[in-house]
């Protein structure tokens, strides 16, 4: 059968140059040049290479362009410093747990990485950083790809088990009353933080078992309940003659809330903020705390006190950029609560205040899915060539597309 697509020429190269250069600043210009030639090579098929390659006048040509195109891309390198989002395909998310029910579901993210869920695993996917990401796994299994970044910092939460990734891809198993904590590493590195705070190191092709919620609480336990007898002197006056403990050393300030939650330590911040009170945190503490509050909540299920600290954040620092980012926050707890209207309503705000904030991208996607699902195609389809205008590689790029070509 004769391929009658389009051959490869200068006009095309043209065209994928302008739509690649589109997506890129000027940041971290020589990391990004082999990442920029892949994008390049990507975007044209290989049939359309092969059928190019007749008469060495155009493959110079040809070649010339490439050769401009990957300069081009070298200077401005890719967009590094957008934030990270995600599309789910398959599968459903229902008050913030994303549920694979009639087969697998992938979560594929904006960085290259990718989280694909078997059948009736139930995880959550929060975007915490510009390349990072807290995934909690209920129960299932996930086959995961982190792409690598200078700044990756992914973390998987299953039961009393954390693995922190910087770029590798594994197998991670968990039933909490059953067979419990499983990790295969396919390659790459990770770290493994077990209740009792000890950390190891697990590579490619290796593999760990480890017990159960119960099994492994009563092992913590019994760790801890044993390190005292082990490091303290067997004399009467062994606990009298014992220094108190401090929260920090000597001459150091205790760590930030923003410190505590970049850590994991949830559950730390707001105990703190509830001894301190809520009403004296919520009118006095700065929008650093608020929104360490607010995020901390958040994790720990929280989501009365997440509310209250990011509607306190906003309305204490009108015009700030913490306060434009609240309004994104306030929209993803009220879709996690099941108020898609209002989740709507302060996506619309987020967008209208920051349109090319850190959260624009995931901002614009989310308001194109629930103004498809609330009020149908025909409102949707507007907001689906906006996005596809401002985001041709965005995460949600995908069903934007398809809901353009379908009308």
């Amino acid at each position: 059968m004769a391929d009658d697509r389009e051959p490869l020429s200068e006009r095309r190269v043209g065209a994928v140059i302008r739509r690649l250069s589109e997506e890129h600043a000027v940041l971290h210009a020589e990391r990004d040049a082999q990442r920029a030639w892949g994008r390049v090579e990507s975007s044209i098929a290989p049939t359309e290479l092969r059928a190019s390659n007749s008469g060495s006048g155009r493959v110079a040509a040809i070649g010339l362009a490439l050769a401009l195109a990957a300069a081009v891309l070298l200077m401005l390198g890719f967009r590094a410093d957008s934030q990270l989002s995600y599309e789910l395909r398959g599968g459903h998310a229902k008050g913030g747990v994303i549920e694979a029910e009639r087969g697998e579901a992938t979560v594929a993210l904006s960085d290259g990485s990718s989280i694909l869920a078997e059948n009736r695993t139930k995880f959550s996917v929060d975007v915490v950083g510009r390349n990072a990401a807290l995934t909690r796994l209920v129960s299932g299994t996930l086959h995961v790809r982190v792409a690598h970044n200078d700044d990756t910092s992914y973390r998987f939460i299953a039961g009393p088990y954390e693995v922190r990734v910087v770029g590798t891809e594994f197998d991670l198993a968990w039933e909490p009353g059953g067979s419990g904590f499983l990790l295969s590493m396919t390659k790459g590195e990770v770290r493994l933080v077990e209740p009792g705070g000890k950390l190891r190191t697990l590579k490619s092709g290796e593999t760990l078992q480890l017990p159960g919620l119960a099994q492994a609480l009563a092992q913590s336990a019994g760790q801890r309940a044993s390190e005292p007898s082990a490091q303290t002197p067997a004399t009467p006056d062994a606990t009298e003659a014992a220094p108190a403990p401090r929260a920090a050393h000597e001459g150091q300030s205790p760590p930030s809330w923003d410190a505590l939650v970049a850590k994991g330590q949830f559950a730390e911040v707001v105990r703190e903020a509830e001894t301190l009170g809520i009403d004296s945190v919520t009118e006095r503490r700065g929008p650093s705390d608020l929104k360490a509050l607010g995020q901390a909540a958040r994790y720990v299920g929280k989501r009365a006190l997440s509310l209250r600290a990011f509607s306190a954040l906003r309305e204490r620092n009108r015009g700030t950029d913490a306060a434009r980012q609240a309004a994104f926050f306030l929209a993803r707890l009220q879709e996690e609560q099941g108020n898609q209207a209002e989740a709507l309503r302060w996506l619309g705000t987020y967008v209208s205040e920051a349109p090319r904030g850190v959260y624009a991208a995931e901002a614009y996607g989310r308001r194109l899915n629930l103004t498809e699902r609330l009020r149908g195609q025909a409102a949707a389809l507007p907001l689906a060539r906006e996005y596809l205008e401002r985001f041709p590689q965005g995460a949600y790029a995908q069903s934007a597309r398809a809901l353009v070509e379908h009308r």
